[in-house]
């Protein structure tokens, strides 16, 4: 949350919507760790000053488009081409026309440009599976983590690739992993807690 802070004080787009992300997923999921977290962000605001450069830039990064933003929707635009032209196993992994660092700054777009439906599909797979693990019990137990993956997800729609997102994966994992251990306890609790036809008979 801090390093998203300091990010969004730069004055960047994706990480506003990241830590806004996050707040109401903390909200919605928990709420009494919300009812103490708003306030002190909100109370923070009013201690921020006003002839800060960097929160003139946070108002008004919504309010128009600049340079850099119409790029890179272009260069969306083109990994979107590209995802048609070439829909099964997708194209390339950056288009060099544009440049160094040139990739489409979108998780889901970029793996349909560069892997197609099949890469498109084992995202969404991967983005469903984390997410039913959180609410099957590891966002109760792992809110943090949860909450981090939640914000990473959010900000690699507007930042970041996919070969550079090491940090979103390690996300990924760790939940699929304490979802994968937490189902496995709850079968083991279920197998001991029901009878067995043996002791039916018994009785």
């Amino acid at each position: 949350m801090i390093r998203s802070i300091s990010t969004v004080l730069s004055g960047s787009r994706g990480p506003v919507v990241a830590l806004g992300a996050a707040i109401i997923w903390l909200t919605f999921t928990d709420k009494k760790r919300a009812m103490v977290l708003i306030p002190i962000l909100t109370i923070g605001v009013f201690f921020l000053p006003t002839d800060n450069m960097a929160i003139e830039r946070v108002l008004g990064i919504f309010k128009y488009l600049d340079l850099s933003a119409l790029a890179r929707l272009e260069i969306q635009e083109s990994a979107l081409n590209d995802f048609l032209q070439n829909p099964l196993v997708g194209k390339h992994f950056m288009d060099a026309s544009f440049g160094e660092g040139s990739w489409p700054h979108n998780f889901f777009l970029e793996a349909a440009m560069s892997m197609g439906i099949v890469g498109l599909t084992l995202s969404v797979v991967i983005v469903f599976a984390s997410f039913r693990a959180a609410l099957a019990g590891v966002n109760r137990k792992h809110l943090l983590l949860v909450t981090l993956l939640v914000q990473a997800l959010v900000a690699a729609q507007f930042s970041g690739s996919l070969f550079g997102g090491s940090m979103l994966f390690a996300l990924f994992a760790a939940v699929l992993a304490l979802g994968i251990i937490y189902r496995r306890e709850r079968l083991l609790l279920n197998r001991r807690s029901t009878p067995s036809k043996l002791n039916y008979q018994d009785i």
